[in-house]
């Protein structure tokens, strides 16, 4: 089966297995202290995006999140206690100790972002909320997740339309002279997305949306998938022991 978000590369993958895979892979970057066990778990997102040719795709998605994560990042930093003071920024006193911490917190974002992303990029939305659907997910939040992701992709080409803006207004600014025209325009862009979710919800008023939404993709779990599943169960086992 070809999925919308990558409709180059067929996936032979039951949506329900992966999801199940997302879940332990998450509780595994929880629950791993911050050593080599933790680095490992770095290979299995990169493994799989290498196999399914979706590193650039993955690595352009993840480039939207990665202020966010190094923000919350310098921010365990900053209000973790130390012992060895190495700088100190703006009145903040940053220790080693701290920035070690701040460092494996953002690791672990980081790791649960690309592999969340990935999930999206392998399964289209509705597999996505079929799967959801019979793993017993509430309704609330599978239609959050749905309107979510149709919301984004609305706002995907106002945003690139935008993008192109700045660039041709800010050619030949100066450096503040272009951050003042991307704050401008990103306001903008706020109050065009509020208009746009309105817009939407009106639509689907209309249309007599009751909150459950719709299943069209049927699922099929074979052996294959529970091999995946058992196998990933049994790595990040190993990693707990070891």
């Amino acid at each position: 089966m070809v999925t919308e978000s990558n409709p180059h590369r067929p996936v032979t993958i039951d949506p329900r297995a992966g999801a199940l895979v997302l879940m332990l892979f998450i509780a595994a970057v929880l629950v791993l202290p911050g050593d080599l066990r933790l680095a490992a778990l770095c290979l299995p997102p990169v493994i799989t995006a290498a196999l399914g040719g979706i590193v650039r795709l993955l690595y352009r998605r993840l480039r939207l999140v990665l202020p966010m994560l190094l923000a919350l990042a310098l921010l365990v930093a900053a209000r973790s206690p130390g012992e060895t003071l190495l700088f100190s920024l703006a009145g903040i006193d940053f220790h080693s100790e701290a920035l070690l911490r701040g460092g494996v917190s953002g690791l672990r974002l980081l790791l649960i972002a690309a592999a969340s992303i990935l999930y999206t990029l392998m399964f289209s939305i509705d597999m996505i909320t079929s799967a959801l659907r019979n793993l017993r997910v509430p309704d609330r939040v599978i239609s959050v997740l749905w309107l979510a992701q149709r919301l984004l992709d609305i706002l995907h080409g106002e945003a690139g339309r935008m993008m192109d803006c700045i660039r041709a207004r800010s050619a030949e600014l100066s450096l503040p002279a272009r951050l003042r025209t991307s704050a401008r325009l990103s306001g903008t862009f706020l109050l065009r997305a509020v208009e746009r979710s309105e817009r939407l919800g009106d639509a689907m008023a209309v249309r007599g949306f009751s909150g459950s939404i719709p299943i069209h993709s049927p699922l099929h779990w074979r052996t294959a998938d529970s091999i995946v599943l058992l196998g990933a169960l049994l790595c990040f086992t190993l990693l707990f022991l070891f």
